[in-house]
């Protein structure tokens, strides 16, 4: 499963990338707001078929709310991006809301004599190094890395 829901804000006008007789393509780049201590994060979103008729009239700098979009990593411009999804234009009064779901398999078993790869701290916290494969259909998959940060004592 791979399934986002985020506020983010247009930091351009979107753009036509591809039109047939049949389908619309549309992208912009975004930004998901910071939370916390986080940095903003920059995205390409890719919006296609009727969600394009409202998706063309939003300006840069306008807030929108997407629902339901996939998060894709593309290997070779190492890259992030957000494709499909429902799209609400929405104001800043809308409390910001990132929410995203991967279901996958843990793709590289953890070596605990590998610094890079596990360390455990002196407050009692083991952070692991991991990649995860998602299924994205037509045998294809996405990685995505991160870390895992569990105390000891959990189970």
């Amino acid at each position: 499963m791979n399934y986002v829901d985020a506020c983010a804000i247009l930091c351009e006008d979107p753009r036509e990338v591809y039109t047939s007789a049949t389908s619309s393509n549309y992208c912009a780049e975004v930004t998901l707001p910071p939370v916390g201590n986080k940095a903003p994060t920059n995205l390409i979103f890719n919006v296609y078929g009727k969600s394009c008729e409202k998706f063309k009239q939003l300006k840069r700098g306008q807030r929108v709310y997407i629902h339901g979009a996939k998060l894709r990593y593309d290997l070779e411009s190492k890259a992030h991006s957000l494709h499909g999804g429902v799209i609400a234009q929405i104001t800043e009064a809308f409390p910001l809301f990132n929410d995203v779901i991967l279901t996958g398999r843990c793709v590289k078993n953890i070596d605990q004599s590998d610094a890079r790869a596990f360390k455990a701290t002196a407050d009692g916290l083991m952070i692991c190094n991991q990649s995860l494969s998602v299924y994205m259909g037509k045998n294809q998959a996405d990685l995505f890395n991160f870390y895992a940060i569990n105390t000891a004592n959990d189970k």
